[in-house]
């Protein structure tokens, strides 16, 4: 549109200058429409190369995807499967990439995703960090990275985007037998967030137990609660309490979500001027890992969606985007901050030539695999990366031109 308003003012400028006599006005009027048409066609013929790049990026991200779930509907990583309820993110992303395409493969996949997570889940509600799979059974098992525990239980508070994916499953599901499952896992899991993670003193949630002595079996009252409150993981329940209250008809899930709302701005770093990791036992602001606050800025952004809160802290963020359209920290470039930058700016636009910068380095990450690489030197990928790509992806493809 900037070409066509150009040649429309150049003409113009010309005809109203003199430049351009009577007798060849209408001459000028039929080339510049001319132009017109020609720089139209060529900005439509761009539209439908982005268009068409990023329908194959979210092809090979959802088929990245899929070929990681197994006949039970589990998602396997290098030997562990929904580490920091990695899935759901995955589930997320298929959700959209079927509303937007109606590919089959992708609904059926969310289904058997969501059977096999209501399948593992405690008997009280929660699920435990990760698992991993002995021949047809799945058992608790931590990473190595996680060796100083026992086990993991509560996993933080992003269990509640199970919540949020029940209720996205329930409107579109066609199997009564699914619906009424999901309803009865939903309540179990509803009740462990605000029996065991809610902190009434201020309306946010706490993170996970952990258990760093013992067997995985210990009852969750041998477990030890981790005082800390994070802020990607309260917005992410704020959505799962708001899914809650549809699913499950529970007004009081709503005001719980309300509250949680009202209190987020607790979570401002104001010398930074961004979100901040977490709320510490103290209840004072913390970066740790210090590259969190991208993601903790931009994915809560796009969880909260509000302009008020969200507007100076992803402008901050804009501003340190490098021109590869990544974010550059000592341990690495992570490609999640990038993510998170792009879908915090779907729900609060700013600086638009940063999605565009953005999302060129994402594209410049995907691996032949499809998934997105963790970092820019570093190979590794995972499903939640490809799911938030599928939601980025599919949020942009829905827009009209």
């Amino acid at each position: 549109m900037k070409t066509r308003r150009l040649i429309s003012l150049v003409l113009c400028g010309m005809l109203l200058s003199g430049q351009g006599t009577a007798a060849l006005a209408g001459e000028w009027s039929r080339a510049g429409e001319a132009l017109v048409r020609k720089a139209d066609a060529a900005e439509e013929a761009n539209r439908r190369a982005i268009r068409s790049e990023r329908l194959q990026r979210l092809e090979r991200a959802a088929r990245f995807i899929l070929e990681r779930q197994d006949e039970h509907g589990a998602m396997n990583e290098s030997g562990y499967i929904n580490t920091d309820s990695n899935m759901l993110y995955a589930l997320m992303g298929l959700i959209q990439a079927y509303d937007l395409t109606r590919e089959s493969a992708y609904w059926r996949a969310v289904e058997r995703g969501l059977w096999w997570l209501m399948s593992v889940q405690t008997s009280e509600g929660d699920w435990h960090l990760s698992y991993r799979r002995e021949g047809d059974a799945y058992v608790p098992a931590l990473p190595g990275s996680y060796r100083r525990f026992a086990a993991i239980r509560g996993v933080d508070t992003t269990m509640a985007l199970f919540l949020y994916v029940a209720g996205e499953a329930d409107k579109r599901t066609k199997n009564r037998e699914l619906k009424a499952k999901l309803r009865q896992s939903a309540e179990r899991a509803y009740r462990f967030l605000v029996r065991h993670n809610l902190d009434e003193t201020d309306g946010l949630f706490w993170s996970s137990y952990q258990l760093r002595e013992g067997n995985a079996d210990t009852p969750l009252s041998g477990y030890r609660l981790y005082k800390v409150k994070y802020a990607a993981d309260n917005a992410e329940t704020y959505l799962g309490l708001r899914a809650a209250a549809d699913l499950l008809a529970d007004p009081h899930a709503d005001a719980i979500a309300e509250r949680l709302k009202r209190q987020f701005s607790r979570f401002v770093d104001r010398k930074k001027g961004v979100i901040a990791v977490m709320l510490d036992e103290r209840g004072e602001t913390a970066m740790r890992p210090a590259y969190a606050r991208w993601f903790a800025t931009g994915w809560s952004a796009w969880l909260l969606r509000e302009r008020w809160l969200f507007a100076q802290p992803l402008s901050v963020m804009a501003d340190h985007m490098d021109d590869s359209g990544a974010y550059r920290q000592w341990e690495g470039t992570f490609t999640l901050s990038t993510l998170a930058f792009l879908l915090g700016s779907q729900a609060v636009p700013v600086r638009p030539e940063r999605m565009r910068d953005g999302e060129r380095y994402l594209f410049s990450v995907q691996q032949p695999n499809g998934g997105l690489a963790d970092e820019a030197d570093v190979p590794s990928t995972y499903v939640n990366l490809a799911g938030m790509l599928l939601v980025y992806l599919s949020r942009e493809l829905a827009k009209k031109n």
